[in-house]
């Protein structure tokens, strides 16, 4: 079973344990508050004109709300990243069918072939993500509040959701694109670059000047969105991510290698001297969380009927959402 890490100190006590924060809040809020400039369909993007801040906060609810709940189920944890490597494969090769990907890993570690604890062990980012796109549409055509021009009750609580369901899909989006969320090798320990994940995805990303939404947003605009199944994006997002794992542990020059045996992480500079060579990648990747989300957010408005958005009048903030179990185990 995984155990719950403490927000920037990240450390791993065996190769079954592995932390769920993602780019911590300042880059899960840029991802989303980008998004929301980068939408194309006319009466969504101007729904989501005013609420970036809004949908930034609801991207970080899963680390913020959701973590000081504990260990509400299972999975909580696990679907945050994808361990490919457990399977003996690839983020390339993993099938889009979360059963068939259960099935690489014939036994748990503790030898059982229950099908939550391979799940667990494996990873399950990319149908999380596929479940809060399914969250948004749902939340419009479930409750028939499709129909232009009717604010009533039942109108206001579908978009209340479809909102609370575009931020959830955000994180997830968010987590496939920081490259040590998919790898077993998610701290560097394996390598000498042990602490290297809140180092990158946390220390340095608040190191970046104020305003570099504007850069992130110019580098996200001329990106063409995947495509595929909201699964398949994931992991596109996932793949190219994970091909920039090398280029990550080359601009990380480590003073002195980290002992995993001791487990003493590696030194590194100060943020303000080391980080300026990871700017460019985080930018990139967040670049690349932001265009692909905003595509997403597109597909799911169309899905849900496009919905008359601009007849919503409620002032209701989602500050703390409620937990949502996982849907998708077979």
């Amino acid at each position: 079973m995984r155990t719950l890490a403490i927000f920037a100190v990240f450390v791993a006590f065996s190769g079954s344990s592995q932390p769920a924060w993602a780019w911590g809040e300042r880059g899960h809020h840029a991802i989303c508050d980008v998004a929301t400039r980068l939408v194309k369909e006319p009466v969504l993007k101007q729904y989501l004109s005013s609420r970036g801040h809004m949908l930034g906060h609801v991207c970080n609810i899963p680390d913020i709300s959701w973590r000081s709940l504990g260990h509400p189920e299972p999975l909580s944890d696990s679907a945050h990243f994808i361990n490919a490597e457990k399977g003996n494969l690839t983020a390339d090769s993993v099938p889009l069918s979360i059963a068939s990907y259960v099935d690489s890993l014939k036994t748990a570690p503790d030898g059982s072939s229950d099908v939550t604890e391979r799940a667990e062990e494996l990873g399950s980012l990319w149908w999380r993500g596929d479940q809060f796109y399914r969250y948004a549409v749902k939340a419009i055509v479930e409750r028939d509040a499709a129909e232009p021009g009717t604010p009533t009750p039942k109108f206001e609580e579908a978009v209340y959701f479809f909102t609370v369901g575009l931020g959830l899909l955000g994180h997830f989006v968010g987590d496939a694109s920081q490259p040590y969320h998919n790898s077993v090798n998610y701290d560097g320990w394996q390598n000498g670059h042990g602490g290297i994940h809140s180092f990158y995805e946390s220390v340095c990303v608040d190191e970046l000047e104020t305003g570099f939404e504007k850069t992130i947003f110019e580098k996200a605009r001329p990106l063409k969105a995947y495509e595929g199944s909201v699964v398949s994006v994931l992991k596109q997002v996932s793949v190219a991510s994970s091909a920039e794992r090398a280029a990550i542990d080359a601009a990380d020059k480590v003073l002195e290698p980290s002992k995993e045996k001791e487990r003493v992480k590696a030194r590194r500079e100060a943020p303000d001297k080391a980080c300026g060579a990871f700017t460019e990648l985080i930018e990139t990747q967040l670049a690349r969380a932001a265009a692909q989300l905003a595509a997403l957010w597109d597909r799911a408005y169309v899905d849900a009927g496009r919905p008359e958005l601009s007849k919503y009048h409620s002032y209701r903030y989602p500050l703390k959402p409620d937990h949502v179990p996982v849907d998708y185990l077979p």
